[in-house]
């Protein structure tokens, strides 16, 4: 019989080698007049998503990480350039079910063309490194667009994102942000995180999170497009790529 560790082994490799190549046609035209093809650098960005779902029952009973809703996990988004136009190249790894990849295509579409970028010259790469215990972690649904987005965006024009910012919003191939459940679970996280301000979606400023928010001595900060959202994140305008 096998060892426990050599089984441990066995699953995280299988694990590992799932991921999912993102090759639907595309959302929108691929050529944006002018749009910028020019070399940027290899950049990771890493974004905090905050679960609303829990790790799968089987997962469960196998001793997995059980996540409860509002916890905050730091999600690596690898943004490149590829020179020979044949992108994008859309990749995420097993941890992210249909929505979320669909979400994170549609949020690598927007940031192109936010900032006038073609968007066959992207390669990004979605992925949350856990240990194996952590591996049942499952994220799903449309809520953390709003970062991807930014992340990816930020990646193109060289901008920094805030350490002690958290969002939550959904986007659209129009830069609009929006309305996402959980806000108050989110909160929850957040504080856990020690974050300063949480940016949402318009019109999601409820009197009992604005509340909390002051109670946690964090800021709510409401946006409607995704330039709003990226000018606070980053503290520079979303703009055309050089």
């Amino acid at each position: 019989m096998l060892s426990q560790q050599v089984k441990d082994k066995e699953l995280e490799s299988k694990l590992a080698s799932v991921s999912q190549d993102v090759r639907r046609p595309p959302k929108a035209p691929i050529e944006t007049p002018a749009a910028s093809s020019k070399f940027f650098p290899d950049i990771t960005r890493q974004v905090p998503v905050i679960l609303t779902n829990d790790t799968t029952g089987s997962m469960k009973q196998m001793g997995f990480y059980l996540a409860k809703k509002g916890d905050i996990v730091l999600v690596d988004i690898e943004v490149h350039h590829v020179p020979e136009a044949v992108g994008p190249k859309i990749i995420a790894d097993q941890h992210f079910k249909a929505t979320s990849v669909e979400t994170f295509e549609t949020a690598v579409y927007a940031a192109a063309h936010a900032v006038r970028y073609d968007v066959r010259h992207l390669r990004a790469h979605l992925e949350l490194k856990t240990t194996i215990l952590q591996s049942g972690v499952a994220i799903d649904g449309p809520s953390a667009g709003l970062g991807w987005a930014i992340a990816v965006a930020s990646a193109i024009l060289g901008d920094s994102i805030r350490p002690d910012v958290c969002f939550s919003g959904t986007i659209n191939l129009n830069f609009e942000v929006g309305p996402v459940g959980g806000l108050e679970d989110k909160i929850n996280g957040c504080r856990q995180m020690k974050y300063q301000e949480l940016i949402v979606p318009a019109g999601q400023r409820t009197m009992d999170l604005a509340l909390k928010g002051m109670g946690y001595d964090m800021k709510i900060t409401e946006v409607r497009a995704l330039a709003d959202a990226y000018q606070v994140a980053t503290g520079q305008p979303l703009r055309s790529a050089p």
